[in-house]
């Protein structure tokens, strides 16, 4: 989220959990900290680029001419 150009890590909230209290009620906020960007693997990459030569491949001989 953004608030006029801020996020939650730039008005200084941290991820927790945030409790405010009046008289007509409470409001409970919890900021759960990003999930990790898992890193592929060599192998991983080498499939992935493998398929793509293999599809263009297959696209170079679909061509007339």
């Amino acid at each position: 989220m953004t608030f006029s150009t801020h996020t939650f890590a730039t008005l200084g909230m941290t991820p927790g959990t945030y409790v405010w209290t009046w008289p007509s009620g409470t409001v409970t906020l919890v900021i759960v900290p990003p999930a990790a960007v898992p890193i592929s693997s060599p192998i991983g990459l080498a499939l992935l680029m493998m398929l793509a030569l293999i599809g263009l491949a297959v696209l170079h001989r679909r061509q007339p001419g």
